[in-house]
């Protein structure tokens, strides 16, 4: 190729010549006003070499930008290396992935697949005994809870309520009804829609409204098709707080119909006395409050609060009377207790 250049370069150097009028010197009028020099006498007996003319000089540059572009290695295209081409054929014939090549050519690492960490179920409660894991709860990262469904299994039978027992902060904790396991309640949700569970009552469409009496604040038990039947009467107090029993023929609740709060309930829809029986279940005295009370799951005690002993705690009465409430003492003040069930 480069002597094919070469050829024409010289072609190309003759013809500007023959062009320019001859290959001998070019005459004094033909060449430009700038390149014209003057005769220099010999020193000796050689001859001075005689000036190329410009077309000629043209000539010769044009040939060597034509060497030099066709010299340039040209880069190949679509080649591909045969290694490459090995390694993809393994790489689909084992099953494995195949990589893709990088922009300096260097084959990419093949990404490999990792195990999703399992997650680690919420434990319904903590106990307070157990410090190492309690803060891990009492302070978690917020995150939404799912719509619950029923209530966990292992919450039924234990007692929740509102304390302050960690700190300044109100918070909800459970216990047995014996005072073992004093727990920090760690799913939320279960809390309220126990109370909210002890307010329905177990036969369908019936439900419990506080209204005007004919003196106080009573109960009434408003039907589904209406009609509404007054439970008790209660004089110039009211009564509040009220809870169903589990088998739904009566309701526990608290008044002050005598003057201080005292815990009553209430037993109706016996065949035999069709007029709602009210009993008291906590004793009178002359300071003592006793509220919120909630059915066990038997139906065979009651749990409340009360501040007999200078400080809000949990007691628990039998509903037959055979012993006297028994306290629940805890470290804080302690209110609200719902029974699960």
């Amino acid at each position: 190729m480069r002597r094919d250049i070469a050829w024409l370069g010289w072609v190309l150097i003759i013809v500007c010549a023959l062009s320019a009028g001859g290959c001998g010197p070019a005459s004094d009028a033909s060449i430009p006003a700038h390149q014209k020099t003057e005769p220099v006498m010999p020193s000796s007996s050689k001859k001075a070499p005689t000036p190329y003319p410009t077309v000629v000089a043209q000539a010769l540059v044009l040939e060597t930008q034509l060497l030099r572009a066709v010299t340039c290695t040209p880069t190949a295209v679509g080649k591909t290396d045969k290694s490459e081409t090995t390694q993809r054929v393994a790489f689909l014939q084992d099953g494995s992935p195949t990589p893709l090549p990088s922009p300096s050519g260097t084959p990419r690492v093949a990404a490999t697949a990792t195990s999703r960490p399992t997650a680690t179920a919420t434990p319904l409660y903590v106990l307070l005994s157990d410090e190492e894991r309690l803060w891990d709860y009492v302070r978690p990262t917020r995150t939404p809870w799912p719509v619950p469904t029923a209530m966990p299994p292992g919450l039924v039978g234990k007692i929740g309520f509102r304390a302050r027992l960690i700190g300044s902060s109100t918070r909800t904790y459970v216990v047995n009804p014996d005072g073992s396991e004093l727990a920090y309640l760690t799913v939320p949700w279960c809390y309220p829609a126990m109370l909210q569970l002890d307010c329905e009552a177990p036969r369908q469409g019936a439900r419990v409204v506080q209204d005007r009496g004919r003196h106080g604040l009573d109960l009434f038990l408003l039907q589904a098709d209406g009609r509404r039947d007054q439970l008790t009467f209660v004089g110039e107090g009211e009564a509040y707080d009220p809870a169903w029993s589990p088998w739904g023929d009566r309701i526990v609740f608290a008044s002050n119909q005598q003057g201080d709060d005292d815990i009553f309930y209430v037993v109706f829809g016996d065949p035999k006395a069709p007029n709602p029986r009210t009993e008291q279940l906590t004793p009178t005295d002359d300071w003592q409050s006793e509220k919120h009370p909630s059915y066990s799951p038997d139906g065979t005690q009651v749990v409340y609060y009360s501040n007999a002993t200078g400080l809000r705690q949990l007691w628990i009465a039998d509903v037959g009377g055979e012993s006297p409430p028994r306290c629940l003492e805890m470290s804080g003040e302690c209110w609200d207790p719902v029974w699960f069930k």
